[in-house]
């Protein structure tokens, strides 16, 4: 009876604990969505917030892996970290949204940059095949993932190029209050976290996940060489 009755208390824990979240992942994505459009102008003090400021050293994580001398990344929000590297690469960004086309326009004027920034999506970018180096993309949304996106950062790469994935998971040792705040951190189911390699390889890539470590935080990120075969890439050119 009492074993029945701690499987029933599990199961209830266990249920309530996925409807929370179910619920904070909507909240969260809500919550994104408006950082990014009308909420623009607070995003850095946000993230910085949530990141327990650690935001600019994580991006900086993944911009480290890029090759040169040409970058893209995409979605460049403020504009941080085509200021940053800038001073190393041929930096240009894409990012549909208006709002932080303003605010990162604002900060690269501020620090004598023109002309790194493309308004589109990532889904039919708008440059011409193997024109680039790198194609970077920090805490991105679920299009960096979609086959139209890896197709396309494929065919904008010259062969041997990287795709740089940062902070698709952060995962942290906080004394345990880490368990509180899933939103934020933790490490992703192994079925994603094994699918993600393939969806690149079929996009033509050669992918591998790494997790560099910042004190308590361990940072996710996925790497991926731009492959001589393609089969999502028809005629290639650049052989």
């Amino acid at each position: 009876m009492i074993r029945r009755a701690q499987s029933a208390v599990n199961s209830r824990t266990k249920s309530a604990r996925a409807w929370f979240r179910r619920g904070a992942g909507r909240i969260y994505g809500w919550a994104c969505e408006r950082l990014y459009r009308e909420l623009a102008w607070s995003y850095e003090g946000v993230a910085a917030a949530v990141s327990l400021g650690r935001w600019g050293a994580w991006r900086r994580m993944a911009l480290a892996e890029a090759v040169g001398p040409r970058v893209l990344e995409l979605g460049f929000g403020t504009g941080a970290l085509l200021v940053e590297g800038s001073r190393r690469f041929q930096m240009v960004g894409l990012d549909p949204s208006p709002e932080m086309q303003r605010v990162a326009g604002r900060r690269l004027a501020a620090h004598g940059l023109q002309g790194l920034r493309v308004a589109g999506c990532a889904q039919a970018l708008p440059f011409a095949d193997g024109c680039m180096d790198t194609v970077l993309a920090t805490f991105p949304a679920e299009y960096i993932l979609e086959r139209a996106t890896l197709a396309e950062c494929a065919r904008v790469l010259v062969l041997g190029g990287r795709l740089v994935i940062g902070g698709l998971w952060v995962s942290a040792e906080l004394g345990g209050w880490e368990r509180w705040i899933p939103v934020f951190f933790g490490a992703p189911p192994e079925a994603g976290r094994a699918a993600w390699p393939a969806r690149l390889g079929e996009a033509g890539f050669a992918a591998r996940i790494v997790e560099p470590c910042d004190g308590r935080f361990r940072v996710g990120m996925i790497i991926g060489e731009r492959m001589r075969t393609s089969p999502c890439v028809e005629g290639d050119t650049h052989a």
